[in-house]
């Protein structure tokens, strides 16, 4: 029983993770690429349990980032999770990391701007 209770506590933390990455980057996507097509996210595979956290409209390049943040996340072998900028081990391709910070640079200060600290308490 303590087993099950642990992995849902492990799943929710998951899940609320996913969930940032994906609010955040549909608010960096709507903000910087505002005329082009937007798509739902398709997450097949291991992803298909966490497709309400996915639950988001995004270009083709903001999807790859989110898709491969979330598989990322799933698969991190970190317990306790920490933050990725203070992790050991990169799990992130270069690239994406790039986009990762680019993306919650410009979506918190975003948020601040915009007051939206009700969004920002959320988060946190």
């Amino acid at each position: 029983m303590a087993k099950q209770s642990i992995a849902s506590k492990n799943n929710k933390k998951i899940r609320q993770d996913i969930r940032v990455l994906a609010d955040l980057t549909e608010i960096y996507c709507r903000q910087n690429h505002p005329g082009g097509e937007k798509y739902p996210l398709d997450p097949r595979g291991l992803l298909a349990e966490y497709a309400d956290a996915l639950n988001v409209n995004l270009c083709p390049e903001c999807s790859k980032l989110v898709l491969h943040g979330a598989y990322r996340r799933i698969q991190c072998p970190m317990d306790p999770k920490p933050a990725c900028k203070h992790c050991p081990e990169h799990c992130y391709q270069p690239k994406y990391r790039e986009q990762v910070r680019e993306v919650m640079r410009f979506s918190w200060r975003y948020l601040i701007h915009k007051g939206r600290f009700d969004l920002i308490a959320r988060y946190m």
